[in-house]
């Protein structure tokens, strides 16, 4: 019991540090695509920000202008979470799988939010034309070989410094990715994770889920993924 006042009371500091900025960010109202308006930090990833839910030029959707956006500069946990949720995963039409499913394209969305765009057809030269996000398949390779230029970079949560390094990372509002070539997966803040397992992920893709344990994803083994963090 003693541990968990503890834990309740550093919530409570926390809260009550946020920068001014974050603050301002998370407390503003916003348009839901149902016409409801909500604040900020009350967004569930299951209803998108009105204009988060286009599906224009699907399977190829085009980038979105993320209504809630953070940067090197202002990274917050409960703002990497906003950034996720305002695109409410769960109940957007556009990454409703139909003959194809769109983990690339959340990530994409999510990561472009956050300030660290992952690459489009038309920057690895695969359609000059196309600005949707690639494909896992090129997605992974990129991540492997050429992401590290963008600040990305790799660590191994199957070690227990590697776990804590991930954890921390996101836990301060910083993003990261689990990637193989078949799927992507964004990494969420407010971590308590005891192994791989247990992390928590949103995602795109057979099923969309906004806050789930990876090992109940339904990804099964055929997933094997890589993790990836920037700042």
């Amino acid at each position: 019991m003693l541990n968990r006042r503890r834990n309740v009371q550093q919530i409570a500091v926390d809260k009550a540090q946020l920068p001014s900025d974050v603050s301002a960010i998370l407390n503003r109202e916003v348009r839901l695509r149902n016409g409801a308006k909500v604040r900020v930090a009350n967004l569930d990833g299951r209803t998108p920000v009105a204009g988060m839910d286009s599906i224009y030029g699907k399977p190829g959707q085009l980038p979105l202008k993320a209504v809630i956006t953070s940067t090197s500069q202002n990274r917050h946990p409960d703002l990497y979470a906003a950034v996720i949720h305002q695109f409410g995963v769960e109940g957007n039409p556009r990454y409703a799988p139909d003959r194809y499913t769109y983990c690339n394209t959340f990530a994409g969305d999510v990561m472009r939010a956050m300030g660290v765009p992952l690459p489009t057809k038309a920057d690895l030269g695969i359609n000059k034309r196309d600005r949707a996000t690639v494909g896992t398949q090129a997605l992974y390779r990129w991540l492997l070989t050429k992401a590290g230029a963008q600040g990305w970079r790799e660590v191994n949560p199957n070690t227990p410094e590697g776990l804590r390094l991930l954890q921390e990372h996101v836990n301060a509002g910083k993003p990261a990715l689990a990637a193989d070539e078949g799927h992507v997966a964004v990494i969420r803040p407010g971590q308590r994770a005891n192994s791989v397992a247990d992390l928590r992920i949103a995602q795109a893709g057979a099923r969309n889920l906004n806050n789930v344990r990876l090992g109940d994803a339904g990804l099964g083994r055929v997933f094997r993924p890589r993790f990836f963090i920037n700042i």
